[in-house]
């Protein structure tokens, strides 16, 4: 009887040793505090979710996203990244003959203005959100205040947020058109909701194809030359940079213009819609919609290829020049986390 016992206890191990170890999956959890990856996310850090950078959070929301991190019994522990670097691995003026956006169409896309007692706000330009603080927008849009979250209508936005600091480029000179970038800091975090969403920066600095779509948006000017109440877009596509150097090379050679008097340079991104028809105008971005967004949708995602900036009139033949966002994407990482970390 014993000898029997032996034998069926020893075809049992052997068929555990052969199977069950065999198919127990095996499951390594990261531990807190250590480097990650995701097909999501490249070089993150295990970490409690209220620490990552709610930019990052909300970017990936709608995400399958694979647990790899160790959990623990007090708080969710992600593989997260900061915002920036996730998307790296991932004269002022309006829209001229665009179409009415459909509310939560773009909610990266901010306003800027100046707020007095006397006056109330006075909406001067657009930028675009990019982290919790942060805004993106176009170095000539400074004196601003006051923020709007949100905004459907001009004077109807889901958040006011108070302007903290204005930080131009370094490189940017008043007198001139170049270098036009800046960030804009905010008093308090942003609230993200799915009409306030941040948008990642377009980090190649190769032009897009001609036939592409672009898309820019913002309240500025229409054709009727009066502000927009509401939030208008319109599509443009890629002027290549040799054929935008040559178009203002030709046009400032005949009427120069102190400003560009370098005429196109390489951070500078040029685009044009077409020509209206029966009008003499082109669609393009007019005064009140600098510093909003010059962007391309790829894989279902809007991404920032430019700040809007300036160019040759408004709705004019010549290319509209737009800030190329990613000839300063090291210096916007540089600011942001160095911000942050004060």
């Amino acid at each position: 009887m014993v000898h029997v016992r032996l034998l069926v206890m020893m075809h049992i191990l052997i068929i555990y040793s052969s199977f069950g170890a065999v198919r127990r999956p095996i499951n390594i959890r990261v531990l807190e505090g250590n480097s990650c990856d995701t097909p999501q996310v490249i070089g993150g850090k295990c970490m409690n979710i209220s620490l990552c950078d709610p930019a990052f959070v909300h970017s990936i929301a709608y995400q399958e996203h694979t647990p790899v991190c160790q959990q623990n019994a007090f708080y969710r522990v992600i593989c997260c990244q900061p915002f920036l670097d996730f998307c790296e691995n991932s004269k002022q003026f309006q829209i001229m003959h665009g179409i009415e956006a459909e509310p939560g169409m773009f909610p990266h896309l901010a306003r800027l203005g100046l707020k007095s007692e006397e006056d109330g706000i006075a909406w001067t330009c657009s930028a675009n959100i990019i982290s919790e603080r942060f805004l993106l927008t176009a170095a000539h849009c400074n004196p601003v205040n006051i923020a709007g979250l949100g905004c459907a209508e001009s004077m109807q936005c889901d958040q006011q947020n108070t302007v903290k600091s204005f930080i131009s480029n370094p490189k940017y000179k008043t007198s001139f058109k170049y270098h036009d970038i800046a960030l804009v800091e905010l008093e308090q975090n942003i609230r993200f909701n799915k009409r306030v969403l941040p948008i990642c920066p377009y980090i190649s600095k190769t032009d897009l194809h001609e036939s592409e779509d672009l898309v820019i948006a913002g309240w500025g000017a229409t054709e009727s030359h009066f502000q927009s109440p509401r939030l208008m877009f319109a599509t443009v596509r890629t002027v290549l940079q040799n054929d935008c150097k040559d178009h203002y090379a030709s046009l400032l050679k005949a009427s120069p213009n102190k400003k560009l008097h370098q005429g196109i340079t390489d951070e500078m991104y040029c685009a044009q819609g077409a020509l209206v028809d029966n009008v003499t105008e082109y669609i393009d971005a007019c005064s009140g919609d600098s510093g909003g967004p010059l962007q391309t949708k790829q894989n279902n995602n809007l991404y920032l290829i430019g700040v809007i900036s300036t160019g040759f009139g408004c709705g004019s033949s010549s290319p509209g020049l737009y800030t190329r966002v990613a000839s300063y994407f090291g210096w916007i990482k540089e600011t942001v986390s160095a911000t942050r970390d004060n």
